[in-house]
This record gives C-alpha cells, sequence and structure tokens, in this order.
C-alpha cells in the first residue's frame, strides 16, 4: 500500500512544482536518479510548506532553502500576517518506509537556534532572499514557530530522537501558558501528507444556524434535535450551497421527479398542509450546539449552530422548496417542514452511512446511488481531480461534465465493463446498466470497480469506449441490414474486441503515453471489428438486439472476430446503403418538411424515464426545428445549435444519463407522429 501512496505524492508534486525548484546547485550532468532524488525531495519540502501557510506553488517553490548552509532546515515558510514561521525538515524515502533520525533532529534544533540569535550570516543565498520576512516575523511578539518533520514513512520518533527538540520547546516556551506558547513541534508522515492531497479535492465543511419550533431533544443513544423549520430558512442553505449541501447523500436533487412535482404543487396549493404530506428533512452534523438565542423561553424557538452539516435524507424535498419558493414566495413562504439534526461527535464509526443507507425511500434509489458510498468512487472522485485535473461525478442528480473534462461513474462503468477481460460483461453494458452496480451473487461491481483500480485505467477506458461510440456514431447513418443492426445493438461488444486487440502496456501508468500509441489506431480497427462481427453474427443468426444480450454468443462471437482478425483474410465489405436512401437526403429531395416545423423526440425502450425526466425540466430540450439540409437538419432549440438527427440524439443521451453510443437517430425524431425513418419510407414507396 505504502508503494500506492509514494506513486500518488509523486504526481502530486510533479504536477504542482515542476520548473519551480531550484536545481542549479545540482550538476546537470548527474545521474537523472540523483535529480529526481533532489527534485522530489526539495519538492516536498515545498508541498509541507504550501499546505501549512496556504501559500501558491511559486511562492512555496521560493520558501525552499535545501542545500549547502542550509542548516537543517530544508523550508521556511512564512504568514507574515498572523505572523507565523514554520521551519521544516523534509525527507523523501521512495520505498515509503522512511524515518527520523537524530542526526536530523539535532540540526533542525541547531538551525533554530541559529535563527533565533540572528545568526543569518550562517545560512545560504536562497535565505538571504527570506531575512527579511523572517526577521520582521521573529521580532513580533505575536509570533507563532512550528518545527516541521516531514518524511515518507513513520512519523514517529524515538524520545532520544526527539529529545532535542523537545528541550528546544522547553526553552522557547519557558513558563507560558499552553496557549501562549510559540514554539511547537509538528510531524507529518506518509499517511498524513497523502491525506492532505486527499483532502485538496474534497468539498469545504458546511456549517448552519438552525431555528427550530417545537425543539426537542434524544440524548441516548446518540446526541439529536428535532422540530420544524420555516422553508425559508431551508430554501437559503440550497441558495447558498447547492448541490454540496447534499455531500454525504447517497445522491442530489434528481430534478422535477413526479414526487418532486406533487411536493412543489403542495407547497404553492396548500403551504400549510405540507408539514403532514412531507417526510421531512435528515441532517448529519460533526457537531450540533444549541445557542443561548431564545433560552429564556421554554417552549419557543431554539437556535443551533451546526458543523459539517449535510442532508442525507430529503434533498428532493429541499430542491423542491427552494423552486416553490422562487415560483410563489409570498404563498409557500407559510409553510414548515419536520427536521432532524443528528451529530455525529459520539457516534462509532460507519453510523453515518447506515442512517444515509436506511433513510433513502421517498425516491426510488439505484444501485448506482448507493455505490456514491463506497471508498472506491470516492477515492477515483479525488484522483480525478488531484491526479488528472477532471471531474469525476458519483452521485444521481449531478449532471455530467463536459466530456473533456471529465465523467460520470455510469460512463466510467459501462467502459469498464467493456474493456473487461470477460466479454460477457457487455452484456450489463448494453442493457440498462444497473447490474454493473450488483454487490450480490456474482458481484459484478467488483469485477467492474476492484479496489486498487488505477484512475489512469478509468479514464483511458472511458476515453477508448467513446472513440469507438464516436466511429460508429459517423458510420451509423450510411449502413443498412445486418451491418446497421450490429453497429446499434453489439457497441459494447465492438468496443471490447476492438480494445483486446491493442497492447494494453503502460495503461495503469501516469506518466505512459499510452493515448498516443493506441488511440490513433482505433477508428480504423473499430470498423474492420464491426465488418468481421456482423459476417458472424449474421451466420450466427437471430434478431441482433437479442443476441448482444445472451452471454454465451458474445463469448462465441468475440472469439470468433478474435481468430479472424489473426487470420489475414480479407476483411467482409459493410453493407452500405446508396445516397438517396438515406432517409435525410430522400427528406429533403422530396421537401415534404417545412423549414421551421418543429420535431419531437421521442424515446423509446429502457432510457425513456430517464430521459423524459430530464427534458420535463426544460420542454425546449425535447424539439428541434427542420431546415433543409443533408448533414444538419435539425435546429435544437435548447441551445440554437444545427446537428444531425444522431448527432443530437447522441448528446440528449450523453447529457441527460451520462452515455455515448451509436444509435439511428433519425428513429427518435418525429413529425406529426411519424419518425423520419417512417417519413422516408412512405416516400420511397409512393416512388
Amino acid at each position: 500500500m505504502s508503494v500506492l501512496l509514494v506513486r500518488h505524492i509523486e504526481e502530486e508534486l510533479r504536477r504542482s512544482f515542476e520548473g519551480l525548484i531550484d536545481l542549479s546547485d545540482v550538476a546537470e550532468n548527474a545521474p537523472k536518479e540523483q535529480r529526481d532524488a533532489q527534485f522530489l525531495s526539495r519538492a516536498l519540502a515545498a508541498y509541507v510548506a504550501q499546505h501549512l501557510s496556504k501559500c501558491s506553488p511559486e511562492e512555496a517553490a521560493g520558501f525552499v532553502i535545501d542545500g549547502r548552509d542550509d542548516n537543517g532546515i530544508d523550508a521556511i515558510a512564512i504568514d507574515d500576517d498572523k505572523p507565523h514561521v514554520w521551519l521544516i525538515q523534509a525527507k523523501w524515502v521512495k520505498a515509503g518506509d522512511g524515518a527520523i533520525d537524530k542526526e536530523t533532529t539535532l540540526k533542525l534544533k541547531d538551525g533554530l537556534d541559529l535563527l533565533l540569535t540572528v545568526e543569518y550570516e550562517a545560512f545560504n543565498g536562497r535565505f538571504a532572499k527570506l531575512a527579511d520576512r523572517v526577521d520582521k516575523a521573529l521580532g513580533n511578539p505575536e509570533v507563532r514557530i512550528s518545527l516541521v518533520l516531514a518524511v515518507l514513512g513513520n512519523a514517529k520518533m524515538d524520545p532520544v530522537v526527539e529529545r532535542p527538540l523537545l528541550a528546544a520547546k522547553e526553552y522557547v516556551n519557558a513558563g507560558a501558558k499552553p496557549e501562549d506558547e510559540i514554539l511547537d513541534i509538528k510531524r507529518f508522515g506518509l499517511q498524513d501528507i497523502h491525506k492532505t492531497i486527499r483532502a485538496k479535492s474534497a468539498p469545504e465543511k458546511i456549517n448552519l444556524s438552525v431555528t427550530l419550533d417545537g425543539s426537542g431533544r434524544l440524548q441516548e443513544p446518540y446526541l439529536a434535535y428535532y422540530g420544524t423549520v420555516s422553508v425559508g430558512q431551508v430554501a437559503r442553505w440550497y441558495d447558498q450551497f447547492e448541490g454540496n449541501l447534499f455531500e454525504q447523500n447517497i445522491r442530489k436533487s434528481l430534478g422535477l421527479t413526479g414526487v418532486n412535482r406533487s411536493l412543489v404543487e403542495t407547497l404553492v396549493s396548500r403551504p400549510r398542509d405540507f408539514w403532514y404530506f412531507n417526510n421531512g428533512i435528515t441532517v448529519l452534523c460533526d457537531k450540533v450546539r444549541p445557542t443561548v438565542q431564545y433560552v429564556i423561553s421554554d417552549n419557543g424557538p431554539r437556535e443551533y449552530k451546526l458543523e459539517g452539516a449535510s442532508v442525507v435524507n430529503g434533498a428532493q424535498t429541499v430542491a423542491a422548496i427552494s423552486e416553490g419558493l422562487r415560483r410563489a414566495p409570498d404563498v409557500a413562504g407559510a409553510a414548515r417542514v419536520w427536521i432532524r439534526l443528528i451529530s455525529l461527535e459520539d457516534c462509532p464509526e460507519g453510523f453515518g452511512d447506515q442512517i444515509t443507507r436506511a433513510t433513502n425511500t421517498q425516491n426510488q434509489v439505484a444501485r448506482r446511488d448507493l455505490a456514491a458510498l463506497d471508498e472506491v468512487q470516492v477515492r477515483l472522485r479525488e484522483e480525478f481531480s488531484w491526479a488528472l485535473s477532471r471531474t469525476y461525478v458519483i452521485k444521481g442528480g449531478d449532471g455530467p461534465p463536459d466530456p473533456d473534462h471529465g465523467c460520470t461513474n455510469v460512463e466510467a462503468a459501462e467502459a469498464l465493463a467493456c474493456t473487461h477481460a470477460r466479454p460477457e460483461l457487455t452484456v450489463q453494458a448494453k442493457t440498462s446498466g444497473d447490474t454493473l452496480w450488483e454487490r450480490e451473487g456474482g458481484n459484478i461491481y467488483d469485477q467492474v470497480f476492484p479496489k486498487k483500480i488505477s484512475v489512469h485505467r478509468v479514464w483511458r477506458a472511458v476515453l477508448f469506449n467513446r472513440m469507438v461510440g464516436a466511429t460508429l456514431d459517423e458510420e451509423i447513418d450510411r449502413l443498412e441490414g445486418i451491418t446497421a443492426r450490429v453497429a446499434e445493438h453489439g457497441r459494447a461488444l465492438i468496443t471490447h474486441i476492438v480494445f483486446h486487440t491493442f497492447d494494453q502496456t503502460g495503461i495503469n501508468e501516469p506518466q505512459s503515453s499510452w493515448e498516443d500509441r493506441v488511440l490513433p489506431g482505433v477508428k480504423e480497427r473499430t470498423i474492420e471489428v464491426l465488418a468481421w462481427l456482423a459476417h458472424h453474427a449474421e451466420a450466427m443468426g437471430g434478431y441482433a438486439g437479442n443476441t448482444f444480450k445472451n452471454p454465451e454468443k458474445c463469448r462465441s462471437l468475440a472469439s470468433s472476430v478474435a481468430a479472424s482478425l489473426k487470420g489475414r483474410t480479407a476483411t467482409p465489405e459493410l453493407q452500405v446503403k446508396t445516397r438517396s436512401a438515406r432517409a435525410v437526403g430522400v427528406l429533403v429531395d422530396a421537401g415534404v418538411i417545412m423549414e421551421g416545423s418543429v420535431l419531437e423526440l421521442k424515446i423509446s425502450g429502457e432510457e425513456q424515464a430517464g430521459i423524459e425526466a430530464w427534458v420535463a425540466e426544460d420542454q425546449r430540450r425535447g424539439r428541434a426545428a427542420w431546415v433543409n439540409s443533408r448533414s444538419k437538419p435539425l435546429i435544437w432549440e435548447a441551445d440554437g445549435i444545427a446537428y444531425s438527427p444522431t448527432a443530437l440524439v447522441a448528446k440528449v443521451r450523453l447529457t441527460a444519463l451520462g452515455k455515448k453510443s451509436a444509435v439511428q437517430g433519425t428513429k427518435y425524431w418525429y413529425l406529426n407522429g411519424r419518425s423520419l425513418v417512417e417519413l422516408a419510407e412512405h416516400i420511397r414507396n409512393a416512388e
């Protein structure tokens, strides 16, 4: 495990301080390993300086004085305002098993003595650039000084090793009360440093004030308060913090589902009944503290301060309250809602997660939502942020990020299933996808997301899956027959086969050139695999839509296509429509659709409910205006941009569901009750 933590720390140091650390005193012809170790050691000191002083990477790099005449101090971080000075000694140990020795503590103590006696000339030129700031801070009677030891290993010290620092602390703080002490000692071990890196991507804690009416308290076994709260208070929370308010919940607001629309209607038409019709809100808090406000009133309101607050049940209620007040503030403002405030301060570990799982029952909870609490998903979200500078969305209700800047865990699960060694997992990726999150029986989830899966493996699988999908999107409108059906229904298996024709060396490594080596060949290979898969699927017989739902058939087809690709025989030809046969071309040539006619999106099957709920939030998402263009005949009302039918359906699926796959877009856009495919077929028959 330590090797993995060291790797994460190294990636963070290189990302933050590459090109900033002064290595001018290291010979340019020195072995790469030597220069690398020197960089990482100084970058570690700079990182600790940045973490403690909350400065920029550039300023932190300037705090590094490591080198000849550093007197045991690798970096001096300074906060001029507090003021505070941190004297940092950092040890980079690639194996992650380092320790602090007595020589280190003695040198650090000697460096402290030189600073306290203003013997600045004993230090090197790097220190000279900081001397004025150090002197000003140390001359301030309010100054605080910290001796900081950071090591990639165990930061605990043997009493003999720590003795010089404890002696320094005793004589600097002589006679001072604990709160008035000037000098303290801080230690950072491997786990501590790794934790600070993970924390960089974690959302900030939310602190709230809430006033309850009819307040009560539950003291045993764990502290909780309950009562009613005005909806205006709840709406202000949502307006201020939005999605972060639900950080510990398994999902965020789902938008206007049937349940939520009913809540809004109650608020704007029968606000005084809202309390009776609603299950209320549960808030988990790191701490809950009653204030003295209203304390003299026995039965009146009470105010509470909440630290680290998160709504773990009632996210849909909170979103509905915000919407209801937006629509009718004077009417809805009369409503009140039941609320529970649960303090986790003295609860056993994991109790908060148990509450979250047990209380979510108002809207149907999918397995994917429950997985938002899983440590693998939380880790990937953090590592997407700090290792890739991208977003990884793990909660239902959060929209997918821009494709260039991240993905949802739904898209990641599909990509990992498609690129897994077992072709039968493509069956789960093709269908609703909910079974990918199954943790019972065959435990598919742990196969898709093994505990130690690399964040680089996940992102590269997503990129690969997208490229195969984009290729099929480009091809599908010109295909017909078995080739078209395989392109539409067999996308997951195509991705699997294409992926396993490439060498995967380096896919888990951050410095690997995997993308440059593999992705340029994906388009050509996808078309080749499509041709062979259509050939073997036709020989197998049966309806393509059912073929790719059968694990045994998927295994057989994957094996047959792999053998054909190795056989060096000529690739079968794709079944391609003639230009005049394409639906859009037929309709444009016939001129049967007037410019400006409004078409409606109609999705059927397993994706219908999800897309309809998304369209319900903004009806423009389900409409497009026709223009007589062969390439981009649809102007989407949602953004005013022209699309082909296929590209627009693909955009809708990606935005609404976080999924991308090849579809025949002309099947899903309707005018007067007929799809574009049906309208084109009618014209062909008439001709």
